[in-house]
């Protein structure tokens, strides 16, 4: 009786008022709407920005120490080395690549000031530029009497893959020098050469959808 009763119910319910459902939901539709058009925008924007980066990398080729026997092993009269006729007692060699890491030339009028490469601990005795990837770059380096632990690369035009080498020879600990640099319309900051791969572009668009998510999420809890 009552299951009859209940399908009696069921069969004449009266039809759904969708001018009525509409009235009470049209915001929250339209809300939604907007979330996934801004969602899907900015989703296209970091994607065309992570395709074209502008991006000043370096990486140390090579760090080691010129005299590789330990110092204790070796008698004074055995070995002495100079430079400018001043003994060096630790002498590293340290070689350096500078160079354009994204996928935008970047012009010498994007740099905001020099390369600077600088020893914290180590001093630095002579740096020379050892190589290029293009013979039609110059690369020009300045060292300072008054910064005994740096060198400056000027800026220059670095199309994508261009770099330089910079082999700089240094006295004391063995160290991994910091480099600084600033450059306009940078899309993150200079760091480690890196490549960007395929499982970087899937990377980005998982973010790209996650964000597409977590906005409508956010407009259907409201």
């Amino acid at each position: 009786m009552f299951l009859g009763g209940y399908v009696r119910f069921i069969d004449y319910a009266p039809p759904m008022d969708w001018s009525e459902w509409w009235s009470r939901h049209s915001e929250t539709v339209w809300a939604t709407v907007a979330a996934l058009i801004i969602a899907v925008a900015v989703g296209y924007y970091f994607w065309l920005k992570a395709e074209k980066p502008k991006h000043l990398g370096w990486e140390v080729l090579t760090s080691d120490r010129i005299i590789q026997v330990d110092e204790a092993q070796l008698r004074p009269q055995q070995l002495k080395m100079t430079f400018d006729d001043i003994e060096v007692k630790q002498p590293n060699l340290t070689i350096v690549r500078v160079g354009n890491s994204g996928k935008k030339e970047i012009r010498a009028a994007d740099f905001d000031g020099d390369v600077d490469i600088t020893f914290n601990e180590a001093t630095l005795k002579t740096c020379t530029a050892a190589r290029w990837s293009d013979d039609r770059m110059i690369p020009t380096l300045t060292t300072y009497d008054y910064i005994a632990s740096r060198v400056s690369l000027s800026p220059l035009l670095l199309n994508p893959g261009d770099w330089i080498d910079i082999q700089c020879v240094t006295d004391g600990p063995l160290e991994t020098p910091s480099i600084t640099a600033r450059i306009a319309g940078q899309t993150k900051s200079i760091s480690s050469v890196v490549k960007r791969t395929n499982l970087d572009r899937a990377w980005m668009i998982l973010i790209g959808v996650a964000r597409c998510e977590l906005c409508c999420d956010a407009v259907l809890l409201r």
